[in-house]
């Protein structure tokens, strides 16, 4: 299974941010030529990609995850979606919801990446920018912009997430969930 260590907006906890990103998502497409959309339920912030992984190393997963909580003293925060930018491909753009700069996430996703090495998990060293994935493959005149009104964002929780594939869809799937505070 494909598993990720990401703070997840689901529906229930996160209905406002959920529909400001859709909203972004759909003004983007709108404007767009082609590009595949990301559904709702796939928006998230991905703060470690760990790939293919067993039972056992998810469960080694989780227990890192916990241990950067600690390490950090994680307790709930509030982040801020500010802008709305891409990651330029020759096969369309990647484009995205981006975060004020957040120390203290900064600080965890650090100690998180660590935790992660001290257990064998092999650890992109890519600079961590806090994003979420708006869509892929996006062909549009449209330029990357600041929001007018920043979007306050109390994160409560960090979860290991699985994929699922199937019938041609990729759905995501909360395995275990680390709750702050």
């Amino acid at each position: 299974m494909k598993i990720f260590i990401a703070i997840h907006f689901d529906a229930l906890t996160h209905m406002n941010t959920k529909k400001m990103l859709m909203n972004l998502r759909d003004d983007l497409k709108k404007e767009s030529n082609a590009g595949s959309f990301a559904p709702q339920e796939n928006m998230n912030m991905i703060l470690a990609n760990l790939g293919e992984c067993d039972e056992r190393r998810m469960i080694t997963a989780v227990s890192a995850m916990f241990a950067a909580a600690k390490d950090v003293s994680l307790k709930p925060f509030d982040l801020e979606i500010d802008r709305v930018d891409r990651f330029q491909t020759e096969n369309g753009d990647t484009w995205w919801a981006g975060f004020k700069k957040s120390e203290l996430l900064a600080k965890f996703q650090r100690a998180l990446i660590e935790r992660l090495k001290e257990e064998d998990f092999k650890m992109e060293e890519d600079k961590f920018e806090p994003y979420i994935e708006l869509g892929r493959r996006i062909e549009t005149d449209t330029k990357p912009f600041t929001l007018e009104e920043p979007f306050k964002v109390m994160v409560e929780k960090i979860d290991v997430m699985k994929l699922r594939f199937g019938c041609g869809l990729t759905s995501q799937e909360s395995m275990a969930t680390c709750k702050l505070g």
